[in-house]
C-alpha cells in the first residue's frame, strides 16, 4: 500500500494498495505528485512511478525488460524534466526521459564470475544523485585536494 498521512492527525489522506509490491524511496514532487522506486512491479522487473493524488493508478513510469533491482534502488526527479534511477542490485545508474528513453547508463566494471552456478558477481552502486555545478564551489574542491 502507499498511502499518505496528515502528520498531526494520522488521518489517511490518500492511498492505494494493490499497484505495487516492495516499494520505498518516495518523493513528493513539486507538481504535488508522488515518485516511488517499484522493486517487483512484475515477477523480476521493476520501475520508477509517478502517482497523483488525484487518480487511482500512475500518470507516469519507467520500466523496460531488463530492469530489475530485487533489493535497494532509488530515483532522483532532474530540473530538466528526466529521472536519475539508481539500480542498485544491478550496480547500474541512469537517466531517462519522460518517454522512457535512456539518455545515458553506467554499470559499474567491478564484476567478477561466479565460481558456482555460472553468472556474475556485481558491485552494488547503493545510491546516485545529480548535485548541479553550483555545488562544487572553490572550497569543495580545496578540502578535496587536502584529503577532507
Amino acid at each position: 500500500a502507499i498511502a499518505v498521512l496528515d502528520g498531526g492527525t494520522f488521518e489517511v489522506k490518500w492511498g492505494v494498495q494493490g499497484l505495487t509490491s516492495r516499494q520505498h524511496d518516495p518523493d513528493f514532487l513539486s507538481n504535488g505528485k508522488i515518485m516511488l522506486f517499484d522493486n517487483s512491479y512484475r515477477s523480476a522487473i521493476s520501475r520508477v512511478v509517478t502517482y497523483s493524488l488525484d487518480r487511482i493508478g500512475p500518470v507516469w513510469q519507467y520500466t523496460a525488460p531488463d530492469f530489475y533491482s530485487r533489493t535497494r534502488g532509488s530515483q532522483q526527479p532532474l530540473p530538466n524534466g528526466n529521472v536519475l534511477i539508481t539500480e542498485s542490485n544491478a550496480g547500474t545508474l541512469l537517466e531517462v526521459d519522460r518517454e522512457g528513453r535512456v539518455v545515458w547508463k553506467y554499470q559499474s566494471p567491478h564484476q567478477a564470475d561466479k565460481i558456482f552456478g555460472g553468472g556474475k558477481f556485481i558491485g552494488v552502486v547503493l545510491w546516485g544523485h545529480r548535485y548541479p555545478k553550483e555545488y562544487f564551489t572553490e572550497r569543495f574542491r580545496v578540502d578535496v585536494e587536502n584529503g577532507g
